[in-house]
């Protein structure tokens, strides 16, 4: 979305911090049940909503014996993106959802 002044915001965005799998999993799950999804004659079940999934990870560094490293930390960021409806429309023939 962008607001009246031009700031580009992205509505009802959420971070939900994880720290186990178990943990990401209910969190990809949560995104599953709130997409939006809509039968094309090409998918039963074609997503009608924008998805953006970021994994963020960091780890401070250890000595040996476990012990933290001062401040340093390695950080990284993967991005998953489902955009919806890039089927080709003429095959899925549908229209205005």
């Amino acid at each position: 979305h962008e607001s009246a002044h031009g700031h580009v915001y992205v509505e009802d965005l959420s971070m939900i911090p994880v720290s186990n799998i178990r943990d990401v999993l209910e969190v990809a799950n949560l995104g599953i049940k709130m997409r939006a999804t809509y039968e094309t004659k090409l998918n039963a079940r074609s997503s009608r909503s924008h998805t953006v999934f970021t994994v963020c990870i960091a780890q401070r560094s250890k000595l040996e014996g476990g012990a933290s490293k001062g401040n340093k930390i390695a950080a990284s960021s993967v991005n998953f993106v489902d955009l919806a409806g890039s089927e080709r429309l003429p095959r899925t023939k549908t229209g205005g959802r």
